[in-house]
């Protein structure tokens, strides 16, 4: 599905048909739900804590969450039910997949420098694409976007779920055009989110464009 718009109240528009029509990812919704695990021959309850978990939750807890009688004895196949808010969280930097002409990058009060190709760009980068410019940029789960000419965009969140798949991606367009090709959720925690002046696009699992004037 594409989505384009050239003016402030379109992009409100298409913006709300369609996120009608397309899943969304709510961070209210994902605190309260939980990740699921299919347990392999080996799996016990300590390891896959110290995997997943963050070190202030114990695989006591995880234990009791799924009423498991015997730690070290998981049958294979049996699904184990990981509280979201349990979850290791890193960071994940975007790595610079492309760069044509002048894009500018600045983070922490640090003066601006120029991006180069390969480049890990943290949470809190603030990218500005010249005339004639533009960059790619590739994040955790593969997903892609293209920061057109004369674009400003900040990174405002860029971290994933331990080994679970689940990343959360959250971009702000400040000024100028953009176009993401976003990979499929791989569970309820999965977050890729555009904010713009006047709207906000959190979607998965599509391509589409969006314009901030």
């Amino acid at each position: 599905m594409m989505l384009f718009n050239r003016g402030a109240l379109r992009l409100t528009v298409l913006l709300q048909i369609a996120l009608a029509t397309l899943p969304l990812s709510c961070s209210a919704a994902a605190s309260a739900q939980d990740w699921s695990y299919r347990v392999r021959p080996g799996d016990t309850l300590w390891d896959l804590g110290t995997r997943y978990l963050k070190p202030t939750v114990s695989w006591e807890e995880l234990q009791n969450h799924n009423a498991v009688a015997n730690p070290y004895r998981l049958p294979p196949g049996q699904v184990l039910r990981f509280p979201i808010a349990w979850l290791r969280v890193e960071p994940a930097p975007a790595r610079v997949v492309a760069v044509r002409g002048q894009v500018d990058v600045s983070a922490g009060g640090e003066p601006a420098a120029a991006v180069r190709e390969g480049m890990r760009l943290p949470i809190g980068s603030h990218i500005r694409t010249g005339a004639d410019a533009s960059i790619t940029l590739a994040f955790a789960d593969d997903s892609r976007l293209l920061l057109r000419e004369n674009s400003e965009l900040r990174l405002d969140q860029l971290s994933s779920y331990g080994a679970t798949g689940m990343v959360d991606t959250r971009l702000r367009l400040q000024r100028g055009r953009s176009g993401s090709r976003v990979t499929p959720a791989q569970g309820p925690a999965s977050r890729y989110m555009i904010t713009a002046p006047t709207a906000t696009s959190s979607v998965r699992g599509t391509v589409f464009r969006v314009s901030a004037g």
